[in-house]
């Protein structure tokens, strides 16, 4: 039985759109029928196993779903993990970027002042600008872009 609080959940999931549409259908479909197994809540969404699978790894991530243990699935009769819901708002994530996309979050700044150097000549805005720069290893950069206006 869905307590009240799950109700309200889902209500303000759905009303302030906190899931993306697919991920949306597939909460719904654990929302209503749920405990399900990958398999079943496929069936209930007409749709390939392969597409409510993935929803549901994020949901979990998410906190909307959990996991109920394993359990005979009604379609293909082996035992598998069914889900269910958890009357939780979704998580929010913090965004964290790879050493990667720094360097070229980095050089994309870099390559911004220059740009400002070469077209602006404007010291005031350069400094400006790489106030916003965190770390010590701009310091350098800095000076030497300085030197070029």
């Amino acid at each position: 039985m869905t307590r009240e609080t799950s109700i309200e959940v889902f209500r303000q999931i759905k009303d302030e759109g906190l899931l993306s549409d697919l991920r949306q259908q597939v909460y719904e479909v654990v929302f209503n029928f749920g405990p399900l197994t990958n398999s079943e809540a496929a069936k209930f969404m007409r749709c390939q196993k392969n597409l409510t699978s993935g929803r549901m790894t994020e949901l979990r991530d998410l906190g909307v779903i959990r996991e109920t243990g394993k359990r005979l699935c009604k379609i293909t009769g082996r035992k598998v993990l069914g889900w269910e819901i958890t009357g939780e708002l979704p998580i929010k994530r913090e965004l964290r970027l790879t050493d990667k996309e720094m360097i070229s979050i980095r050089e994309d700044q870099i390559c911004y002042l220059y740009e400002l150097c070469v077209n602006e000549n404007d010291s005031e805005l350069i400094d400006y600008e790489l106030q916003k720069i965190e770390g010590d290893m701009w310091d350098k950069k800095r000076k030497k872009l300085l030197k070029n206006t």
